[in-house]
């Protein structure tokens, strides 16, 4: 389970269920603050101080005496990427082309949360350490899995630290494009990933684009090549079921499509081949 300080300067660690997770997305002071940080320089100290406001969320580990430090951490098997360096485009944009390498790579599975960074202009990817890094010490494990989990989507990871006590500022619930998942509130959580799909280098494999991975997979996301029925039943008819079920009967609209179509794409890949489309 994640825990979390009320404020950047905080020391005490606290837990955070699911109800308190919501909270904090759904906090007016939490909007208000991030509103504040678009309008000044992202490295001003106008920019630290208002940070500071924030709560902090602790994804990497939780705390045995109840206080932010290494000494007393104790791993949540996850951590994040921090993508800060986006040359000026939409964070929105960046996520809608790594949905489509995730679901490429079958990794997708590993994703607990994204949200738009709380300056606005970056992405923050939290996702389940795999268990190949098992082996590993915890701060050697953080680290493989984002230089890993950064290399196959094409990206560069920001946050270079690899400290237990390491935080993350919270955001509003508008800036979530993905999550939160249940599994940020599980007493422990595990991932396995499967094997090699892409051969190349970095930017063949990551772009997340039919044209940029290899002629196998280029002719796999074929959209001619997939049926339009799964048992006898046209896919229109089960996701409008779908939508049904999950979203009162809506589909989804301007505000919540990123979330809502990454989710659906989730829950139904095991019955349409893997098609993104």
């Amino acid at each position: 389970m994640i825990s979390y300080c009320k404020n950047g300067k905080s020391a005490q660690v606290l837990a955070c269920p699911q109800d308190k997770l919501n909270e904090i997305l759904d906090s007016p002071e939490v909007a208000e603050v991030c509103q504040k940080l678009t309008q000044v320089d992202h490295d001003s100290e106008e920019a630290k101080t208002l940070k500071q406001q924030l709560p902090l969320l602790m994804f990497m580990a939780n705390y045995s005496d109840g206080h932010r430090h290494a000494k007393s951490a104790v791993p949540t098997n996850m951590a994040y990427l921090d993508l800060d360096e986006l040359n000026g485009e939409d964070p929105r944009e960046v996520w809608k082309r790594l949905v489509q390498t995730l679901l490429l790579l079958e990794l997708e599975h590993l994703i607990v949360l994204v949200h738009v960074s709380c300056s606005g202009k970056g992405l923050r990817i939290v996702y389940i350490i795999p268990s190949q890094f098992g082996h590993l010490s915890p701060t050697e494990r953080i680290d493989q899995s984002k230089q890993w989990l950064a290399a196959k989507l094409g990206v560069t990871d920001d946050s270079k630290t690899k400290d237990l006590a390491r935080g993350s500022f919270a955001v509003p619930r508008y800036y979530v494009l993905y999550g939160p998942d249940k599994r940020l509130f599980e007493e422990s959580v595990s991932a396995s990933v499967k094997d090699e799909l892409f051969d190349g280098t970095t930017e063949q494999r990551n772009q997340g684009t039919t044209e940029s991975v290899s002629p196998e997979i280029r002719e796999s996301v074929n959209p001619a090549s997939f049926p339009t029925h799964y048992h006898g039943i046209p896919f229109t008819d089960i996701i409008a079921k779908y939508w049904e079920v999950n979203n009162r009967g809506f589909e989804p609209t301007q505000g919540d499509r990123d979330t809502l179509t990454y989710q659906l794409a989730c829950d139904l890949r095991h019955i349409c081949g893997r098609n993104f489309e």
